[in-house]
């Protein structure tokens, strides 16, 4: 399993992958409040499932950076 962690604004958004019970293969990510925030750990998946571990995996990380971007545009408009 790859470990990987993106870390903005105190958060840690990880994406990772989990296998199907048919045998495919689940992008995700799981999105970790920050010390100074309350509640438990969102999780977001990818819309579809792969074939592969390496392309869920893609897909994944596609979804945390476009979170990571998101959240950033929103941090430039809120401190502009």
């Amino acid at each position: 399993m790859t470990h990987l962690e993106y870390q903005f604004e105190g958060q840690s958004i990880k994406p990772l992958v989990v296998e199907t019970d048919d045998g495919h293969f689940q992008g995700m990510i799981i999105v970790v409040p920050g010390s100074n925030e309350s509640g438990e750990p969102d999780r977001i998946c990818v819309p579809d499932t792969s074939t592969s571990y390496s392309l869920a995996l893609d897909e994944a990380k596609a979804l945390a950076h476009k979170l990571f971007a998101d959240k950033a545009l929103y941090f430039r408009r809120d401190n502009s």
